[in-house]
This record gives C-alpha cells, structure tokens and sequence, in this order.
C-alpha cells in the first residue's frame, strides 16, 4: 500500500531537487518524504508533479472504472473483455502490484 496522498512536489531551493512530501502530518509539524526528483532540468519539475499527482489519478481510475464498469455488460470486472476495462484494471494492477 502507498502512503496515502495528497502529495506536494516544492523545489528545495539550495539544490535544485524536488521533494515530494505527504501534506499530511506524521507528527506535529512533520510530515513524511516520499521521494526526491532530481534529474535533468528540462524535465524535473514535470516529473515531481506528475509523482505528486499519483495517488489522486490512481483513485480517479479506480473511481472511472467502476463508473464504466457499472453499465458493462457483463457487469463482472474479472471477465470483461471491453478495452476501457481491460486498460483500467492493468493501469490499477500496474500501480498497486
């Protein structure tokens, strides 16, 4: 299980790298790193975001799923063959494990 979001991508200012931290606190003023994005300039900063974005897209996939899921019809997410589907369980598999 991933810690759970939201998360922040800021730019510590002496190095030059990203950090993405929880917003929530593990402890009175403290909350917790989840990574650091170094990197080739050009392209860091997008890449921070875009880890900070994870655990809110990954419940939007999840929420999508179930959404598109509910009018499918085999209306059984283990057998359906449809590609939305298909792509939204690998996609939820891929993040999860």
């Amino acid at each position: 299980m991933h810690t759970p979001g939201p998360w922040t991508a800021t730019k510590h200012q002496a190095s030059g790298v990203w950090m993405i931290d929880t917003t929530k606190e593990i402890r009175s003023g403290v909350v917790q790193q989840i990574s650091q994005v170094g990197g080739h300039p050009d392209t860091k900063e997008a890449n921070a975001r875009l880890i900070a974005a994870a655990p809110e897209l990954l419940e939007a996939v999840k929420r999508m799923a179930g959404d598109f899921h509910a009018g499918c019809p085999t209306h059984d997410m283990e057998k359906c063959t449809h590609a939305l589907c298909l792509e939204n369980s690998r996609l939820i598999t891929h993040a999860t494990g």
